[in-house]
């Protein structure tokens, strides 16, 4: 049944981590706009996260400090490193650095800089420049 879906759905939520308190199955079914966003915000964010691991992408590498070993890099939580990445982009960028994912972004200035930093110049053959 529906109903049953709806719950194996939350409960799947529940088992990769998204917080599940206060929202049924009742409350997707109805399409309550802010607890259906809030719980798929959650899961694509808990997939997305799961990818940024330095195995994955040694070019991470290149976030580590002064003083500091591949082993402090690698106890980053997924979001330390995205958050890292972003400032090693905006410092680049001679732009200010930000301390989160929430209030810091929400004029998106730190979006459009590192897409300008990131984004293919058009310098390397068979590559076209991306213009931001």
């Amino acid at each position: 049944t529906i109903q049953e879906n709806l719950n194996l759905a939350l409960n799947s939520a529940s088992a990769i981590g998204c917080h599940v308190v206060n929202i049924g199955a009742e409350d997707l079914k109805e399409g309550r706009q802010h607890l259906v966003l809030g719980l798929l915000w959650q899961v694509i964010k808990i997939g997305l996260f799961a990818d940024i691991e330095i195995s994955r992408n040694e070019a991470l590498i290149a976030l580590l400090r002064d003083g500091e070993s591949l082993e402090d890099l690698v106890k980053l939580s997924p979001e330390e490193l995205l958050l890292r990445w972003a400032n090693y982009h905006l410092e680049e960028a001679g732009c200010p650095k930000i301390n989160n994912f929430s209030s810091d972004i929400k004029d998106s200035k730190a979006y459009y800089n590192i897409l300008n930093q990131v984004a293919p110049k058009g310098d390397e053959e068979g590559i076209p420049a991306i213009p931001i």
